[in-house]
């Protein structure tokens, strides 16, 4: 199966898991502050991320977008089953510790202060937890033959994004030599939805 064949089908079953769950409809419990809403929000990223995973494959765009893409996704991930582990952190997350009123933030370095706090200080009034912390916390550190752990997909994406210029050339030999290195990309994004479900479908909604 294609590589896009693959990920066009895993966007059309989570789309549809999605569209049918009954967290989605779910009226009873209105709360901006849920892990219905948390749940509700991350989803509905992921599954646009999928689209633009196809998307990017599809039209052949450099490999740095997909990178950057699964990395954020397997992150997103990581901090959602980790919210879901520790659902006192829920106010936080929905950012009890950022300023409630926008006009009072100023210009010049405070604008920037606030943007590093709904990055860096939403869990608590120093610093976000890492993502390897929530990783380890979570138990998708180690990776093993059985099982790829979210934190080993994550840090090989931040690798391949920190050094994605020079990788670039790889790219550029690939189109002069047509050799083509195996995909993981496929496996990558399964392990993350598989991963992200199996805490979603747990989700009660009364």
């Amino acid at each position: 199966m294609s590589y896009y064949k693959y990920l066009t089908e895993l966007y059309e079953i989570f789309a549809e898991n999605i569209r049918t769950s009954n967290v989605m409809f779910n009226a009873s419990n209105p709360v901006m502050v849920s892990i219905e809403t948390l749940s509700i929000l991350v989803s509905e990223c992921l599954v646009e991320d999928i689209k633009y995973v196809i998307k990017f494959k599809k039209l052949d765009y450099p490999k740095r977008y997909v990178d950057a893409l699964i990395r954020n996704m397997c992150e997103q991930t990581i901090e959602y089953i980790y919210v879901m582990r520790n659902q006192h952190l829920l106010d936080e997350y929905f950012g009890k510790n950022l300023p409630e009123d926008c006009e009072e933030i100023g210009a010049g370095p405070e604008v920037f202060e606030f943007f590093r706090q709904t990055g860096g200080a939403r869990f608590n009034s120093v610093t976000r937890i890492s993502v390897r912390k929530m990783a380890m916390s979570i138990e998708e550190v180690d990776t093993t033959d059985e099982k790829i752990s979210l934190y080993t997909i994550f840090a090989n994406k931040a690798e391949l994004e920190h050094n994605s210029y020079f990788n670039h050339i790889f790219d550029i030999i690939d189109e002069i030599e047509d050799f083509k290195s195996q995909d993981l990309d496929d496996i990558f994004v399964a392990h993350i939805i598989n991963a992200f479900l199996e805490v979603y479908n747990s989700v009660d909604c009364g």
